[in-house]
């Protein structure tokens, strides 16, 4: 069999590949049953594929079937990553309706595998491609009976090659020692006579792969068997700056007759002699007994670029080359269809590393992506607070591979603490969630730290006029231990060294600010046979300096933020269905405020916390039906602060601007712990195919330890301990009207203790009771073609026990008056909808429009009770995001926002007090106006050059193109009768470079 019978067209199935996996072959042929009234075809695979189905469920039109439809393009039906750490597997019967020009008309579910499976199969088979069936001569309508088989066999063997780091040019060091001596047999120019040699690789073992061939039967009818040549030549074909392994690229050299360096010097009717060899799938191949002299190669693949070189072969050598390829369409996105787990939250939304690098307005960083979301607020300036559906930013939780960390973003909110190279997932709750997350009632935004499952080197560099980063990972070996994994990252601003050089220019007298970021990330993975073993460290640091120089005098305040993290995990398959996740953590944070001043003011607030926590779970799927999580959840930490700043303790001196600060500093200390404990318990019950139901429960106790202070007049303030126990239900449901659309809807009890600092005596109340909210969400979800789909929900949040200040005290049973602070009188709620119309990832483009409608409330305290607009209340958002792949290696991306004024309290005029000279403002009702509609457009441009082992990417990243001066607040005169804007942004590029290899 000559190798080019790689050319005859083949039915390429390809199956569950997490992420990448080897493509299987399977062979599709059609059974004709000839003079009956129907036809009927079938697909028949690989017994690790799909299983053929009988003929009764397959049609044709009336007639004879006189071509069967071929399969001429496929892609990959992904195994979903959750049923693989799961253990389950499954099939999906699906039927197909092949047009007239051989697309995938229409695709139903037969026998439904599962949500997961049966999405993973619709998103592979509405891809396909195929010749047309022809029923008497003519393009025909057929039908075919395909079963999807999702066997966790084939995955794990094709992981377990890829583990084992198989693909490696030393392969060629692993072949025998006779395949590089001479043979009998070979002629003068070192050919076996009748030479036809096949080559067929075998990946776990080339050197036991190539068997002598049967040579045809000689004259006297006797066979011989022709002996191998030795290897001479070998390589590896891979794809340009990905790096990553090319399989099914032929390879072939043009061999000229002696006496002839060129083949345009042949003579009429003597042809160049041309042997073919295929890349395997490690993207390796060699060739045997080839004769001295300089050869081209030519290396050609479907999609690819056809590539020459020319070879030196010489006598008694072995040559060996490594081949790029650059892909023919240089500028798709990497990830065309992608398997995302079994829905089970009703509002969740999961956004991939490859859908959220290149968003614009975001400076390149993924996380900023969540402001484009529905149930998100747009956050002044440039972002940073999370304000989830009309809820204060504090009552969102934010972790990081499911750690709770003190916040997400840098100063200001122009990036995030994570680098993107980092970041696999991120998963943002508006609403809903289940039991697995407490100390929060609004939103949940977790983000998931990648795999780094890397064969290869990596790194990754971003340079801009903001930052720069790295990121650089591969495996790592280390004697007497298993195979490994690292990756480490760090970025660092540098705007602290550009402002100097600027500051005259700049300042003129004014405020100088210079913020300083950095953050870091490493992670250590350990893969064993049943376990996964990872370290993750990570960490950040803010530090804002701002100078403000009034004449002679000046004022420094400087703040800044720090925290890191130490993350051990295990991950354990106890059995096929059974999965045990045990994740302590480590960290400190520390918030630090001074100021320094020539006019003898000075002060510092200091504050480190100490945290600490386990996180365990136990999953299993007990059947099809029933799966059940049951988890353990603690979460420790220490709080307290130190105070020492100036206090105002002269009043009423005339005349006077402002109060003077005289006196000494007031100093306050307070110390303690909390310790969060909860059990919880999600389930995932399918009493019928088409409902599935997710009910949970989390039982939580928070034990507050206040510890005593003594004061510096002497006087202490007692120990106290809070307690606080809870159960709170939650659930969710999903109900599939059709295979394209599902009516979804959810309700929960959620709670949040109070902050710190609000808990102790010195400055709060330690009987405040925890927050609460009681969010109801109702939905529908239904995809319009293969990659839009469109969301809407409606949504309702009330909201009891908040906090709020009080000038109220108590008297004790012994007389003394204790001051209150704050008291839990503060009632609020939200109503709104929100709808996302979602364009999935394709070769080229992606994006999606996304619009909230809502109405977020609160009352001001016990003597007023009406309710008003929250600070955070936008009543319309509107955001259109688009981003697609153009023409030589260019990318361009859009983003447009339209968003109702932030709420504002206007003053009415005031009040001129001759003792004091002050102005005392008079005030309109709070956030009774509204700043004007916010509209903004930011645009993204980028270009990539590939080369062979890396790609670079230049890029302007420009946000308020057309300079819109957005007014975020308003700053009175004096005498409070004029009012100045203070604008957003202005035209800002962002110009950088990234690089990666």
């Amino acid at each position: 069999m000559n190798v080019k019978i790689s050319r005859l067209r083949t039915l390429k199935c390809r199956c569950a590949r997490l992420p990448s996996l080897t493509c299987f072959r399977i062979f599709f042929y059609l059974l004709v049953l000839l003079k009956a009234p129907a036809a009927f075809s079938a697909i028949e695979s690989a017994p690790e594929k799909a299983d053929v189905q009988d003929g009764s469920n397959t049609q044709a039109a009336p007639g004879t079937l006189t071509k069967a439809p071929e399969l001429i393009e496929s892609v990959d039906a992904e195994y979903p990553a959750k049923a693989f750490e799961e253990g389950r597997e499954s099939a999906v019967t699906l039927i197909l309706t092949i047009g007239v020009e051989g697309q995938v008309e229409d695709v139903k579910i037969e026998v439904s595998g599962g949500d997961d499976f049966d999405q993973a199969a619709l998103r592979a088979v509405r891809q396909f491609k195929f010749s047309p069936a022809e029923i008497d001569g003519k393009p025909a309508r057929v039908q075919i009976s395909f079963t999807q088989n999702f066997t966790l066999d084939v995955v794990k063997q094709q992981r377990a090659s890829e583990e084992e780091g198989l693909i490696d040019e030393s392969f060629i060091d692993e072949l025998d020692e006779s395949d590089f001596q001479d043979f009998e047999g070979l002629d003068d120019d070192g050919f076996f006579e009748d030479e036809s040699d096949e080559l067929n690789l075998n990946t776990n073992n080339p050197s036991k792969a190539i068997e002598a061939t049967p040579k045809n039967v000689a004259k006297n009818g006797e066979k011989k068997i022709r002996k191998r040549g030795p290897v001479n030549f070998v390589g590896v074909v891979r794809q340009s700056s990905k790096k990553t392994p090319l399989a099914g690229v032929e390879v072939s050299i043009e061999i000229l007759p002696k006496g002839y360096e060129d083949a345009e010097d042949l003579p009429e009717g003597i042809k160049a002699e041309v042997r073919y060899a295929t890349s395997d799938e490690l993207g390796r191949f060699y060739f045997r007994a080839l004769p001295s002299g300089n050869h081209m190669v030519t290396y050609a693949a479907s999609g690819f670029q056809t590539s020459f070189t020319f070879e030196e072969i010489s006598d008694g050598q072995r040559s060996e080359v490594v081949v790029y390829l650059k892909a023919r369409e240089l500028n798709t996105f990497e990830t065309v269809t992608r398997a995302r787990p079994a829905k089970k939250e009703v509002a969740k939304i999961t956004l991939s590393r490859e859908e959220v690098r290149k968003v614009p307005g975001t400076f390149g960083d993924p996380i900023r992506v969540i402001e484009n979301l529905p149930g998100l607020a747009r956050a002044p300036f440039a972002g940073g607070a999370l304000i989830v559906r009309g809820a204060n930013p504090q009552n969102t939780g934010v972790y990081f591979d499911s750690v709770l960390i003190p916040l997400i973003y840098h100063f200001g909110g122009l990036k995030s603490i994570v680098n993107p190279e980092f970041l696999e997932n991120l998963n943002f709750y508006p609403g809903g969630f289940g039991a697995k997350y407490g100390f929060a009632t609004a939103g949940i935004v977790d983000v998931d730290s990648r795999e780094l499952k890397m064969e290869n080197y990596r790194g990754y560099a971003d340079i801009s006029l903001l930052d720069a980063g790295f990121f650089f990972g591969g495996p790592l070996k280390i004697k007497g231990l298993p195979d490994m994994n690292f990756g480490i990252a760090a970025r660092r601003s540098y705007v602290d060294a550009i402002i100097p050089v600027f500051i005259d220019a700049l300042t003129s007298g004014g405020v100088v600010a210079t913020p300083v970021y950095w953050d870091y990330q490493a992670k250590l993975e350990m893969p064993l046979k049943k376990h996964q073993l990872s370290l993750f460290v990570f960490g950040s640091e803010d530090d804002l300096k701002v100078i403000a120089p009034t004449g002679q005098n000046s004022i420094d305040l400087g703040l800044r933020t720090t925290f890191h993290r130490v993350v051990p995990k295990i991950t354990s398959k106890l059995k096929k269905n059974l999965t045990h996740t045990f994740q302590p953590y480590f960290g400190v944070t520390s918030i630090g405020l001074n100021t320094d001043s020539n006019l003898g003011i000075s002060g510092n607030l200091q504050s480190n916390t100490y945290s600490w926590g386990i996180r365990d779970e136990l999953r299993s799927k007990i059947n099809d039906n029933v799966e059940l999580a049951l988890g353990f959840d603690y979460l420790g930490n220490t709080l307290g602060f130190a105070f020492d700043f100036p206090f105002s303790t002269e009043f009423g001196s005339f005349p006077r601007v402002y109060p003077r600060l005289v006196g000494e500093n007031f100093s306050l200390r307070n110390d303690g712990t909390v310790h969060g404990t909860a059990l919880y318990l999600e389930g995932v019950l399918k009493p019928t195919s088409r409902l599935q139901l997710n009910p949970s429960l989390r039982l939580q106790h928070v034990f507050v330890d206040l510890a005593e202070v003594e004061n510096l007049d002497g006087t202490t303030i007692p120990a106290n301990q809070i307690t606080y126990l809870n159960a709170d239900p939650r659930i969710s449901a999903r109900y599939k009207l059709s295979d394209e659309t599902t009516l979804k809807g959810a309700f929960g009890i959620y709670r949040q203790p109070a902050q710190g600092f609000e808990l102790l005596e010195s400055v709060g109340n330690p009987e405040l009771n925890q927050l609460r909210a009681f969010q109801s969400i109702i939905g529908l979800e239904h995809r319009l073609s293969k990659y839009i789909s469109i969301d809407l929900q409606a949504y309702y949040t009330k909201r009891d026990n908040n906090v709020r200040a009080t000038s109220d005290s108590v008297t004790e049973a012994d007389g003394t008056i204790r001051n209150l602070n704050f008291t839990n009188q503060g009632l609020g709620s939200t109503i709104g909808a929100e709808l996302l119309l979602r364009h999935d990832m394709s070769k080229y483009f992606f994006g999606w429009l996304a619009y909230t409608l809502s109405r977020s409330v609160e009352n001001g305290n016990r003597l007023d009770s009406r309710l008003r607009n929250t600070n955070f209340d936008q009543t319309h958002i509107l955001t259109l995001v688009a981003q697609g792949k153009l023409p030589w290696g260019l990318s361009l991306g859009g983003r447009f926002r339209l968003v109702s004024g932030n709420p504002a309290t206007r003053a009415a005029g005031s009040i001129h007090d001759l003792d004091t000279t002050d102005y005392v403002a008079r005030f309109q009702p709070i956030n009774s106006s509204r700043a004007p509609a916010f509209h903004q457009l930011d645009i993204r441009l980028d270009k990539t050059f590939v080369f062979d082992t890396f790609k670079i990417t230049p890029y302007l990243d420009l946000l308020n193109i057309y300079n819109r001066m957005n007014a975020e607040f308003y700053q009175d005169d004096y005498r409070f009768r004029e009012q100045s804007v203070i604008p957003s942004l202005p035209i800002f590029p962002n110009f950088g470079v990234q690089g990666e290899f």
